[in-house]
Parts: C-alpha cells; sequence; structure tokens
C-alpha cells in the first residue's frame, strides 16, 4: 500500500508542476513578470516534492526514489538535480551560503587632520532567485517533466494494480468495511495529510538562464 500511496503523490505533484511550466511555456509572451514568476516558483517547489524528505504515516521519513524514473525517455536526471537544488536554497529556503546579503556604508573623507570619516550612508541589499529569463530554458523544464509525468502515470497504474490483485486473490486481508453502501468499500488509508524536506548535487546553466529580484535598502 505504501507503494502506491508514493506513487499517486509523486504523480499529482509532478503533474501540477508540469502544468504550471506548460502555461508558462504556452503564453510566454503573455504573461506579466509577476505571473511568470509565480509559475516558476509554484512548479519548483512543487516539482520537487516527493524527491525531498517527507513524513510518512507511520512516521518515518521518506522521499520517492528515481530508480525507476532515471531510466524514462526524455527524463533529464541533471536538470532534475538541479531543480531539487534551486527549491533547497533558493526558493522555498534562502540559503546565505548561495547568496549573501550585502552591507555597505558611504563614507566623506574628512581632509581635517585627526578627523575621522563621516558616514552619510549605509545601505543594504539582498538578491532572490525570481524567475525564468529564457524560454528556451522553460522548454527544458516542460520536456523534463513531460517525461516523468508520462513514466509516474503509468508506474501508479502499475502500483495500483498490483494492490488490487493482492486484494482479489486474499479478499480477507486486514477487512474494515464502511456498510453504509451497497458497495462495500474498503478504507486503506487514514485521510491524514502532513507537511513536507533534501540535499541534491549541483548542476550548471548557461549564464543569464534566470532572472533576479534585487532589493535595495536604504537608511541616511
Amino acid at each position: 500500500m505504501e507503494g502506491a500511496v508514493k506513487h499517486l503523490l509523486a504523480y499529482h505533484d509532478v503533474l501540477s508542476a508540469h502544468l504550471f511550466v506548460k502555461k508558462l511555456v504556452d503564453e510566454w509572451d503573455k504573461l506579466d513578470p509577476v505571473l511568470r514568476a509565480a509559475l516558476f516558483q509554484s512548479a519548483v517547489t512543487v516539482y520537487a516534492r516527493p524527491f525531498v524528505e517527507n513524513r510518512s504515516s507511520t512516521g518515518a521519513n521518506r522521499r520517492f526514489s528515481i530508480s525507476g524514473l532515471r531510466h524514462a525517455p526524455g527524463f533529464d536526471r541533471a536538470l532534475h538535480g538541479h531543480i531539487l537544488l534551486l527549491r533547497q536554497t533558493l526558493i522555498a529556503h534562502h540559503d546565505t551560503s548561495v547568496v549573501k546579503a550585502q552591507l555597505s556604508h558611504m563614507m566623506l573623507t574628512n581632509h581635517e587632520q585627526g578627523k575621522p570619516p563621516l558616514t552619510v550612508q549605509t545601505e543594504g541589499k539582498v538578491k532572490a532567485l525570481h524567475a525564468i529569463a529564457k524560454k528556451e530554458l522553460a522548454e527544458q523544464y516542460l520536456e523534463h517533466m513531460a517525461a516523468a509525468v508520462a513514466y509516474l502515470y503509468q508506474a501508479t497504474h502499475d502500483s495500483l494494480g498490483r494492490l488490487h490483485r493482492v486484494r482479489v486473490s486474499y479478499p480477507d486481508l486486514g477487512m474494515a468495511k464502511l456498510k453504509s453502501i451497497s458497495l462495500d468499500f474498503e478504507r486503506l488509508g487514514d485521510d491524514t495529510f502532513r507537511l513536507p524536506f533534501a540535499n541534491p548535487k549541483q548542476t550548471d546553466v548557461p549564464p543569464g538562464s534566470y532572472i533576479w529580484l534585487e532589493i535595495h535598502s536604504n537608511v541616511l
């Protein structure tokens, strides 16, 4: 049962991410910068969900293995790792070991002997990853995610099929039926939802592939 649940969750998340990126690619020239950024950041966050550590119903940490997925036609393992890295360091978190905040002072030299310089301004600057800058990279995301969706669709179907065959072969295994409807329905889960975390490897991408949102704050 655990395997079927993992596949269902992974399929849902990757399909959602694919829909976000497809919208981004299909309407690249129409979307305003805010929507473009929102679709990108949402896609990265949702795509990464199955592949980072999550608490299972048993309390154990788990993540969806890509042992089968990595062999799927069109699956880009390097891009997969890159997306997870973005989620961990720059989208869901703000890792200052990757992008550091900057503080500076503007000072005027006092030419009078023995006089210290005069501080006239203190500035703080921080960057945050904002959006994809090039449509070509968005299309690469789309191709990769489409391959992941296709694999997970079939893998989920196969996993549920195995679970169904077990129930058919062993009809009295762990019965817990609801008698309020004519069709006997056995609950295989507790309908409890928990919230998502991991450290993938870095991948190089061409310079200028992303848009950075830069914010300045001045104290006078």
